[in-house]
């Protein structure tokens, strides 16, 4: 089996996106400059000279405000329901005293909740109530 190394992406930096704005957006009544003579101006992070596509991506997104990522600190994806749900199929597939594997709880739970939720939710909700050895990465809860 012969292993690909992933290939790296060379990106503008910050002052060459600028540059690229810059010059599609003169001030005043200019003209804007084309895009084959942006791209002799500006370099990728590894020298290399961008595409006609990344400058205009460049200067259409250069003042486009990111917008927040994630949940809100506290939300869950699951609801008290659902994590009920979790707990008792987890009581019920693992023995007493015996630990279980995460795939086994997670493919135990119903259809809706199973693809709903990972496996790492699974995880992460019995670790919430108590359950596992959490610093293993070999995934056993309740062991």
């Amino acid at each position: 089996m012969v292993v690909m190394k992933k290939k790296k992406i060379a990106r503008m930096d910050m002052a060459n996106r600028a540059m690229c704005f810059a010059l599609r957006n003169p001030p005043g009544g200019a003209k804007p400059m084309k895009f084959k003579l942006i791209r002799a101006l500006v370099k990728k992070t590894d020298g290399r000279k961008p595409g006609i596509p990344a400058i205009k991506e460049a200067a259409d997104s250069f003042k486009t405000v990111k917008g927040k990522r994630g949940r809100k600190k506290g939300q869950c994806k699951t609801t008290k329901a659902e994590d009920k749900k979790l707990l008792k199929t987890f009581h019920k597939v693992r023995p007493p005293g015996h630990g279980v594997d995460s795939r086994k709880v997670h493919r135990a739970l119903p259809k809706k909740l199973q693809k709903k939720i990972g496996r790492k939710t699974v995880l992460r909700r019995l670790a919430k109530k108590g359950f596992g050895d959490f610093h293993l990465v070999g995934r056993v809860v309740g062991g």
